[in-house]
């Protein structure tokens, strides 16, 4: 019987250990995932501030000379130089781009311009007339309309464009040839508003930098120079681009800073 008792409590003592032999160890705890970061959605909604950089080209019209008194003598077309090329300045914009990817925007841009023409005429009597048109300054205010394919934007642009033309002209000397007893008086036009057209294509970067090449065409309208002169029985009249309009093309490259 004592036998009996301590093989029981032998056992007792003996099955917790044993049991704590047999239970399996926890799993390990599983590697954490990595979060790839999702890249940014290029938008062009936003306020964008920018510069502007290019050149101007194509014929300011030309120049006429007629004579009121003597049409057969002193009526003539005249050719004129266009030089200085030179188109820069700054622009302010908004734009908003709808679900289907349609962007509609404003524009409102401000720019030196370099851009002069000179015309003469000299009768047959050696009598010379000349003028200059300089355009000083060019602003545009516009709508666009454009179709974004990710970071590239594809538009079209128009909207009123601005400038003052400043005009110089010198007349022959009145004390001898077909103008002696003759006095002369100019008529200037200092301020001209028109239209200007044009597409583009800007490229985006980075999230919030863009660059771009646009083209315009400008037309100011007339820009008549007038100089008239007087011997109190006869008048004659030298006018400058009043044929044609102002008109010019604009190609220049861009780059903005967009704040969306």
């Amino acid at each position: 019987m004592k036998r009996f008792a301590l093989l029981l409590a032998s056992a007792a003592f003996a099955s917790p250990a044993m049991a704590a032999d047999v239970i399996a160890p926890e799993p390990p705890a599983p590697a954490p995932v990595a979060i790839q970061p999702v890249a940014p959605t290029i938008t062009w909604t936003g306020l964008s501030l920018g510069v502007q950089a290019g050149a101007t080209f194509g014929h300011n019209g030309d120049a006429s000379f007629s004579s009121s008194n003597d049409p057969t003598l002193y009526n003539g077309n005249v050719g004129g130089d266009d030089t200085g090329n030179f188109i820069g300045g700054a622009n302010i914009g908004y734009d908003y781009q709808f679900q289907n990817n349609v962007v509609l925007g404003a524009v409102a841009d401000f720019n030196y311009i370099n851009r002069k023409k000179d015309t003469s005429y000299t009768t047959p009597n050696g009598a010379e007339f000349s003028a200059q048109n300089k355009l000083n300054y060019l602003g545009t205010a516009r709508a666009r309309l454009g179709y974004a394919m990710d970071n590239i934007l594809v538009y079209g642009t128009g909207g009123l464009a601005y400038g003052s033309v400043k005009n110089s002209v010198s007349t022959p000397s009145t004390t001898t040839g077909d103008f002696a007893g003759y006095t002369f008086s100019t008529d200037n036009e200092k301020k001209s508003v028109g239209y200007t057209a044009g597409a583009g294509v800007d490229v985006m970067a980075t999230q919030n930098l863009s660059f771009g090449v646009e083209y315009l065409y400008t037309n100011l309208g007339k820009n008549t120079q007038t100089v008239t002169g007087t011997n109190g029985v006869n008048n004659v009249s030298f006018n400058s681009n009043s044929n044609k309009d102002l008109d010019f093309h604009t190609v220049w490259a861009k780059a903005a800073y967009h704040f969306n």
